[in-house]
């Protein structure tokens, strides 16, 4: 059980944040639309979790790739997007 005193309020952290650039096809077609629509949602996300966690700022390029069945990313700071679930 809790006592009555003041909880210590927890440290500071310097707020960080991802900003990444999502490259889209100019036609796309409708799996790219699908990908492309579940990728910002995940990137803001992801950018809320490391502003509230983290002093992490980083720049990502992210593009949607067709034939790769997992998100990957590199030092060079580029994320390829996973499928929507076909192989």
């Amino acid at each position: 059980m809790l006592g009555t005193e003041a909880l210590a309020a927890p440290p500071d952290i310097a707020e960080g944040g991802i900003t990444y650039t999502l490259h889209q096809n100019s036609t796309p077609s409708a799996d790219e639309q699908d990908a492309d629509g579940r990728i910002a949602p995940a990137m803001n996300a992801a950018d809320n979790r490391y502003k509230n966690l983290s002093d992490l700022a980083k720049q990502i390029t992210v593009y949607y790739a067709p034939r790769a069945y997992t998100a990957g990313a590199t030092s060079s700071e580029t994320c390829a997007s996973a499928t929507t679930g076909r192989r």
